[in-house]
């Protein structure tokens, strides 16, 4: 669907004044984008990445976070996006102004306007300083000699296998129009680390699902606090009373 994703962005950034259009694509070869955008007879400013590359976060990150302008746009065709792109753009672009989907393919302009909210089905965070319900921890091991929120932070170390579980069920954390959750966390790491978010779903008969993230491609700098995410898709076989365990 590479026509219809050139088509877009030639369309948004004539609307929204190309001076004011960040735009970044995603594919396989950047020649087939140019083809699409000579036959349309336009010259579009844009970013190339290949979705498949070690260091396509990474650079996805640097080019949010240095962004001056007030729209993005996203763009994505033959491989699958990762789910976390989108949402480490709306740390700084809340707004999801158009959004277009193919089968293998999408387009999204992002826009900073502050009025934006989204909907949130299950939302719940910790911050050390009060018991969370969810939540579980070693409460020994809370410090207070960094913190990010609050005053106090969880000392992880390498042998604590699970250092904080979150705990519910899936009809709680998803719904008929949700199938995927996000998490992030704020880390303070003093040496590079190979730490993961995990989600498990199991029933009561032991069956589990597992999905794991790393971490370490969202924290590249020792001694800094940094904030990590991940997007879990719901597994297509689990049922509302399943536990889930993040």
């Amino acid at each position: 669907m590479f026509k219809e994703i050139n088509k877009a962005v030639i369309d948004l950034q004539k609307k929204y004044g190309t001076e004011n259009v960040t735009t970044t694509l995603n594919t396989s070869d950047i020649d087939i984008m140019n083809f699409y955008f000579e036959r349309w007879n336009s010259t579009i400013d844009y970013d190339f990445y290949t979705g498949d590359s070690p260091d396509f976060t990474e650079k996805m990150l640097h080019k949010i976070d240095s962004c001056t302008t007030p729209y993005f746009i996203y763009g994505w065709s033959n491989f699958r996006s990762p789910y976390e792109i989108p949402e480490l753009i709306k740390r700084k672009f809340p707004c999801v102004i158009y959004d277009e989907k193919h089968f293998n393919s999408q387009v999204t302009l992002f826009g900073k306007n502050d009025s934006c909210k989204r909907d949130t089905i299950f939302y719940s965070q910790i911050g050390f300083e009060n018991h969370i319900p969810d939540f579980s921890y070693d409460s020994a091991k809370t410090d207070t000699s960094h913190f990010h929120l609050g005053k106090h932070s969880l000392n992880i170390e390498s042998k604590n296998e699970f250092c904080i579980t979150l705990k519910t069920s899936v009809k709680k954390l998803f719904t008929d129009n949700s199938e995927c959750v996000n998490v992030s966390a704020w880390i303070h790491p003093n040496e590079m680390f190979n730490a993961q978010f995990v989600m498990e779903v199991g029933d009561s008969q032991g069956k589990i699902e597992w999905q794991a993230k790393l971490l370490s491609q969202f924290a590249k700098n020792v001694g800094q606090w940094q904030e990590v995410f991940a997007t879990f898709e719901l597994p297509s076989s689990t049922y509302p009373d399943d536990e889930v365990k993040i």
